[in-house]
């Protein structure tokens, strides 16, 4: 709801993506704290992408289903860089500068980028495809008859409230079977406005006897505004209030309702809030005499993000307002004017929802040589990883004077530990007829949880060359998601879940618009994503074409389990 971004490797879903920032873990961006928003790091900061598109979880972790993407920052540039970026189309703008400094010394070095990026709403009035009516183009004519003016409906039958509105005086304008059809989402942004400073920095020191330290982090603040649909809502209107006009034929002193937006004479439902972020790593690494290498790393991040929308309606007060008799305060949806206190008075609401995630990562790694066959020297890596994650949020919402404000604070830690073997089990010392070379790479991983239990996920991968410049791939592994904090305990009122009242298009009635219900909120029942991932493929290097290589991968991913929340069909 603060409108970031993910990565999502073969359109899986953006919570199967492991993103890595230098290797190493990172803390989640979102107000529920699910995923990783790659815009974090400055683009001058990239050296580059790392993918590793396929299932990796017995090496990365086990929520590594569609794979890994690790972004590398740069390090040991000398001197200053700079970029101005301008662009734009219809209705539409955006901007960026950044600036990167580096400075090296013997043994070490610090790169500090930074960044500035702006851009503009784009609103659904500057893009005619936009629209509810989409019969020219093979579709239905999804606009609803929540206008102003408005249409009455009382037993079952449609009366358009004519231009002007209507009153008892002019009652017989009112025409059975007609509406009045408009399209309120062309007023929302299909891009909201934003601002984003974000920097970043590396630093490395030789300390000498094969000891290096390095550390990296990054601070990054985003704000954004978004203007919304108009308020609009079915209004159940008594035969008691002041403006009431009782259609010809219809029976009387009975309530009606009527479908009303309130346009200008509301401000917009619209919604506003940040996103930032701040993460600092620091590690050291000591090479020792036998080629081994071992180290150790510790990460703490914070992220603090918040989404707001004021200016929406008070059920209670409306409802309120269309049974008051007094026609100085009462509301009137017929067409006619209203009193600026009434209107004030039942807009008041708020939502706000924020969320905070503190995010603790401590890893201990050594890799080298094991011993030498045939084929090479076979190698191998081993590990151990810690994770602790706090994640706070809620909501409050109600009126702005006297809202109702839930928190709910929620924690996981996560113990792992992963082996890894590469063997080359054929090379050019023993190549035969057939098999040019063949390797071999297994990897193991332990995954506790201390909520939803432990998993073990292996992988198997092989390449084998039959002749130079031509090899063939494949790999087999499992994966295992433990389902998100705010999905197993939720982060809504007393973190039990809310009750959502909006319009959906019911295809039963010709996609016109009902008002409906649905409840959205947690599940303790969820159980963790299984996942298990094969792929094979090969890989051409021609002797005819310089630095050519052509690839072709066949991936199959049964992906089970998924934890997925639909607030509702639109």
């Amino acid at each position: 709801i603060v409108y970031g971004n993910t990565i999502n490797l073969r359109g899986i879903g953006p919570y199967a993506t492991l993103t890595l920032i230098n290797g190493h873990r990172s803390v989640a961006q979102g107000t529920t704290g699910a995923s990783i928003d790659p815009s974090i790091i400055p683009m001058l900061a990239l050296q580059r992408v790392e993918v590793v598109a396929d299932g990796a979880s017995a090496i990365y972790g086990s929520d590594a289903v569609a794979g890994v993407v690790n972004l590398i920052m740069r390090r040991n540039v000398k001197g200053a860089e700079g970029f101005v970026r301008y662009g734009k189309g219809d209705g539409y703008d955006e901007r960026q500068v950044g600036a990167l400094f580096g400075h090296e010394w013997k043994g070490g070095q610090f790169t500090a980028t930074f960044q500035h990026d702006y851009q503009s709403p784009l609103s659904g009035r500057d893009r005619d495809y936009y629209r509810g009516d989409l019969r020219d183009r093979g579709g239905r004519d999804y606009r609803t008859n929540q206008c102003q003016p408005g249409t009455i409906i009382i037993g079952g039958t449609n009366y358009a409230i004519p231009q002007g509105g209507v009153t008892a005086a002019n009652a017989g304008a009112l025409v059975p079977g007609t509406a009045n059809m408009c399209d309120n989402l062309k007023y929302y942004d299909l891009l909201p406005e934003q601002e984003r400073n974000s920097a970043a920095f590396t630093f490395n020191q030789d300390l000498g006897n094969g000891y290096k330290l390095y550390a990296d982090g990054f601070g990054t603040r985003r704000e954004y505004y978004q203007h919304r649909a108009l308020t609009a809502s079915n209004l159940n209107v008594p035969s008691t209030n002041p403006f009431y006009v009782r259609p010809p034929g219809a029976p009387a002193g009975t309530s009606q309702t009527v479908a009303y937006s309130f346009g200008d004479q509301l401000p917009t439902n619209d919604a506003s809030g940040f996103s930032r972020s701040f993460q600092g790593t620091v590690g050291i690494d000591k090479d020792l005499d036998n080629g081994w290498k071992v180290g150790g790393l510790y990460t703490y991040g914070i992220n603090d993000d918040q989404n707001a929308t004021y200016r929406g309606l008070l059920n209670a007060e409306v409802n309120a307002a269309l049974r008051d008799t007094n026609p100085a305060t009462a509301l009137n949806v017929f067409g006619g004017p209203n009193n600026p206190e009434t209107l004030d008075r039942i807009s008041r609401s708020v939502s706000i929802s924020p969320g905070e995630t503190v995010f603790q990562n401590a890893a201990l790694k050594a890799d080298g040589p094991l011993f030498d066959i045939a084929g090479g020297t076979v190698r191998a890596a081993l590990g151990y990883e810690h994770q602790h994650i706090r994640t706070e949020g809620g909501q409050t919402t109600g009126p702005k004077l006297t809202p109702e404000t839930g928190l709910v604070q929620l924690g996981r830690n996560i113990n792992s530990v992963y082996g890894e073997i590469a063997a080359p089990l054929v090379g050019a010392a023993n190549a035969i007829p057939g098999i040019h070379r063949l390797d071999l790479n297994a990897a193991w991983r332990y995954d506790r949880y201390s909520d939803v239990g432990s998993t073990n996920n292996p992988k198997l991968g092989v390449n084998w060359s039959p002749v130079k410049g031509f090899t063939v791939k494949g790999s087999y592994g499992t994966s295992f998601r433990a389902p998100g904090l705010t999905q197993i305990r939720g982060f809504a009122l007393n973190g039990l879940g809310g009750l959502y009242v909006q319009n959906y298009s019911d295809p039963t009635i010709g996609g016109a618009l009902r008002v409906g219900v649905t409840r959205n909120g947690p599940n303790d029942n969820l159980e963790p994503e299984t996942a298990r991932t094969r792929s094979i493929g090969f890989e051409l290097e021609p002797s005819w074409g310089r630095n050519t290589r052509i690839s072709v991968t066949y991936f199959d991913v049964l992906y089970e389990n998924q934890v997925t929340g639909y607030l509702s069909d639109l």
